[in-house]
């Protein structure tokens, strides 16, 4: 049986956070569909988050995942743009934070965006 695709000019895209605690068995079923709509060429995308070992549980599920996907790693901010983070939101909002607070948030934090 033949099957003809039709394009509408829209996608769909998945956000998966805390990927390291899907099974085995749900991760490799996971990586399997969207190798499917990649090689069916449909509008599908996968952006999941997760600890740095979510690529090496990809690779034990499904071989093939450690070249499908991209595994970008997010690191500290630098100190400078982590008090602009911490900043610009209080300072849009109309108010102020005192020097040394910011200080002790930016060190304390060590810049990691998941804690600012």
């Amino acid at each position: 049986m033949e099957t003809e695709t039709i394009r509408i000019g829209r996608g769909w895209i998945l956000l998966i956070d805390e990927v390291q605690y899907l099974s085995q068995k749900d991760l490799a079923a996971l990586i399997v569909a969207i190798h499917h709509t990649t090689q069916e060429g449909l509008p599908v995308l996968l952006v999941g988050a997760g600890l740095p070992q979510v690529a090496r549980l990809a690779g034990d599920a499904k071989s093939y995942a450690e070249r499908l996907f991209l595994y970008p790693s997010v690191g500290p901010l630098a100190p400078e743009d982590a008090a602009l983070a911490v900043e610009k939101p209080i300072i849009d909002e109309g108010a102020k934070i005192d020097a040394k607070a910011l200080e002790l948030i930016v060190k304390r934090t060590h810049g990691y965006p998941f804690f600012i």
